[in-house]
Protein backbone atom coordinates (compact mmCIF):
# COMPACT_ATOMS: atom_id res chain seq x y z
CA UNK A 1 0.00 0.00 0.00
CA UNK A 2 2.88 2.42 -0.16
CA UNK A 3 3.11 2.89 3.37
CA UNK A 4 6.77 2.42 5.44
CA UNK A 5 6.68 2.15 8.56
CA UNK A 6 9.21 3.55 11.19
CA UNK A 7 9.53 3.95 14.71
CA UNK A 8 6.04 1.92 16.25
CA UNK A 9 2.46 1.89 15.34
CA UNK A 10 1.99 5.46 16.00
CA UNK A 11 3.72 6.74 13.61
CA UNK A 12 3.41 5.88 9.49
CA UNK A 13 5.34 7.89 6.73
CA UNK A 14 3.34 8.11 3.05
CA UNK A 15 5.03 9.25 -0.14
CA UNK A 16 2.32 11.40 -1.16
CA UNK A 17 4.17 12.76 -4.55
CA UNK A 18 8.08 13.03 -6.03
CA UNK A 19 9.97 14.03 -2.96
CA UNK A 20 7.16 15.19 -0.74
CA UNK A 21 6.17 12.94 2.24
CA UNK A 22 3.80 12.89 4.84
CA UNK A 23 4.21 11.62 8.69
CA UNK A 24 0.99 10.79 10.48
CA UNK A 25 1.16 10.27 13.83
CA UNK A 26 -0.80 10.20 16.99
CA UNK A 27 1.58 12.44 18.90
CA UNK A 28 -0.45 14.92 20.59
CA UNK A 29 1.86 17.54 21.67
CA UNK A 30 2.04 19.74 18.07
CA UNK A 31 4.95 22.09 19.89
CA UNK A 32 7.18 18.88 20.61
CA UNK A 33 6.99 17.56 17.41
CA UNK A 34 7.63 21.11 15.71
CA UNK A 35 10.93 21.25 17.42
CA UNK A 36 12.11 18.37 16.50
CA UNK A 37 11.13 18.41 12.69
CA UNK A 38 13.34 21.71 12.97
CA UNK A 39 15.99 20.18 14.72
CA UNK A 40 15.94 17.25 12.01
CA UNK A 41 15.57 20.31 9.65
CA UNK A 42 18.99 21.58 10.83
CA UNK A 43 20.76 18.83 10.58
CA UNK A 44 19.58 17.85 7.06
CA UNK A 45 20.71 21.27 6.22
CA UNK A 46 24.74 20.76 7.64
CA UNK A 47 25.55 18.30 5.00
CA UNK A 48 27.23 19.63 2.49
CA UNK A 49 26.44 17.90 -0.79
CA UNK A 50 30.28 18.99 -2.37
CA UNK A 51 29.01 19.75 -5.69
CA UNK A 52 28.88 23.40 -5.66
CA UNK A 53 27.28 26.41 -3.14
CA UNK A 54 24.33 26.41 -5.38
CA UNK A 55 22.95 22.70 -4.19
CA UNK A 56 21.19 22.55 -0.88
CA UNK A 57 19.46 19.39 0.63
CA UNK A 58 16.82 20.76 2.88
CA UNK A 59 13.96 19.47 4.70
CA UNK A 60 10.30 21.48 4.67
CA UNK A 61 7.84 20.92 7.21
CA UNK A 62 4.12 21.75 7.81
CA UNK A 63 3.34 20.54 11.56
CA UNK A 64 -0.83 20.84 12.05
CA UNK A 65 -3.56 18.84 14.53
CA UNK A 66 -6.12 17.35 12.41
CA UNK A 67 -9.18 18.17 14.96
CA UNK A 68 -12.16 15.79 14.65
CA UNK A 69 -14.90 17.02 12.29
CA UNK A 70 -11.97 18.56 9.58
CA UNK A 71 -11.81 17.12 6.92
CA UNK A 72 -8.54 15.16 5.62
CA UNK A 73 -8.61 17.51 2.62
CA UNK A 74 -8.35 20.24 4.85
CA UNK A 75 -5.74 19.21 7.41
CA UNK A 76 -3.58 18.72 4.48
CA UNK A 77 -4.23 21.38 2.65
CA UNK A 78 -3.60 23.26 6.08
CA UNK A 79 -0.04 21.35 6.83
CA UNK A 80 0.84 21.81 3.12
CA UNK A 81 0.38 26.00 3.94
CA UNK A 82 2.92 25.46 6.59
CA UNK A 83 5.42 23.75 4.53
CA UNK A 84 5.43 26.77 1.72
CA UNK A 85 5.90 28.98 4.69
CA UNK A 86 8.81 26.91 5.77
CA UNK A 87 9.82 26.78 1.90
CA UNK A 88 9.97 30.64 1.61
CA UNK A 89 11.63 31.14 4.69
CA UNK A 90 14.61 28.53 3.30
CA UNK A 91 14.26 30.57 0.09
CA UNK A 92 15.11 33.87 1.72
CA UNK A 93 17.88 32.62 4.27
CA UNK A 94 19.70 31.21 1.34
CA UNK A 95 18.77 33.79 -1.56
CA UNK A 96 17.85 31.12 -3.87
CA UNK A 97 14.43 30.15 -5.06
CA UNK A 98 14.17 26.84 -6.69
CA UNK A 99 10.84 27.15 -8.38
CA UNK A 100 12.47 28.90 -10.75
Amino acid sequence: DGTEKFFDTRHCIYRIGGDEFALLTTAENTELTNLKANLAAEEVSMINLGINDELLLGLNYGIIHHNAGDSIKQTFINADKLMEEDKMKMYVKYKIDRRR
